[in-house]
């Protein structure tokens, strides 16, 4: 099915908007093309680009969309997207390199940044890299004592870290250290919970549905789960993308004392076998620290429906869990 192309309805002036449904097909660089260099006679200079609706996109629409990024950049305008999924970020990071390319959760917040006039970074590819999670440590090591086991870690460190900010992007790099230093895990990434999304700390246009098939079976299972395990007929396609991408092999719900979702750790273990090489002792801490977040990442009331997925009753098949 090719890339539909629709027009949002927006107040006018310099800022215009497309909405994009379907998935990749041949000639929809051409298509797309055609509309920019249209609106760009007409003036504009921001351009809003829905992608909530759209499966994926070619490389080489990616690089009509880079190429009309620099147009509009030239004229100090600029695109931005709405809900791109994690194969589109992929072909946009690809294609667009140092240009910016912002993402927004809705249609209104996109148009509130150009009515606001807010401006992109002063240096794009630095900011990419930083907003990029497994850019921030990915290659600390771990730290080993004479006896060759990690090293002690006092979790004073992470409660302070909690306790002195609620942006999560202030809990990564604390929590990597415990992880890294108890040997409980290599890296982490973190999910939070807005609305009816979990959104990746850092990159809020990672994302899959909190009420999805994932979301059900993290909130059935509330202990830690392997990822191979986790792969069904059930998930989505954003979901296996965003799994893929994330390439961890663990993932700890983050639940509250009302069975709400609020969150999930996505934990990179380097153990071969994953979840299955842990001890008992182990997922257990990794299942209390995943509750201690929840009480600092809150979610509000859950909301109906949240252990369910396509109007029916989410199944955990006995060998996707491991019980504690």
């Amino acid at each position: 099915m090719a890339i539909a192309f629709g027009h949002l309805d927006l107040t006018g002036g310099p800022v215009a908007g497309l909405r994009l449904s379907g998935t990749v097909a041949s000639g929809d660089q051409r298509e797309f093309a055609a509309l920019a260099s249209r609106l760009m006679a007409e003036g504009v200079t921001g351009l809003i680009l829905d992608m909530s609706e759209l499966g994926s996109i070619s490389e080489d629409l990616a690089g009509e969309l880079a190429t009309s990024q620099r147009r509009l950049l030239d004229h100090d305008g600029e695109m931005v997207f709405v809900q791109p999924n994690v194969v589109i970020n992929w072909f946009l990071d690809k294609r667009f390199g140092p240009l910016p390319h912002r993402s927004f959760v809705t249609v209104a917040e996109a148009a509130a940044a150009f009515a606001s006039g807010e401006e992109t970074d002063a240096s794009p590819a630095e900011s990419v890299a930083a907003e990029t999670p497994h850019a921030l440590s990915a290659d600390w090591p771990v730290n080993v004592n004479e006896s060759g086991r990690p090293d002690r870690f006092s979790f004073a460190v992470v409660l302070q870290a909690l306790q002195r900010s609620a942006d999560p992007m202030e809990w990564l790099e604390p929590l990597r250290v415990m992880l890294r230093r108890t040997g409980l895990g290599r890296d982490l990434l973190i999910c939070r919970r807005n609305g009816d999304r979990l959104e990746l700390v850092g990159r809020r246009d990672y994302a899959f549905p909190a009420n999805g098939w994932l979301g059900s079976l993290l909130i059935s299972a509330d202990c830690p789960l392997g990822v191979p395990e986790i792969a069904g007929d059930g998930l989505t396609l954003p979901e296996k993308a965003f799994l893929k991408w994330c390439d961890t092999d663990v993932v700890v719900p983050v639940i509250d004392s009302g069975s709400c979702l609020c969150g999930a750790l996505f934990v990179k273990s380097d153990r071969d076998g994953g979840l299955y090489r842990y001890r008992s002792g182990e997922l257990l801490s990794l299942a209390l620290l995943g509750r201690l977040l929840a009480a600092y990442m809150p979610a509000g009331e859950p909301e109906s429906g949240a252990t369910s997925y396509g109007g029916k009753r989410t199944v955990v098949r006995e060998p996707e869990l491991l019980t504690i």
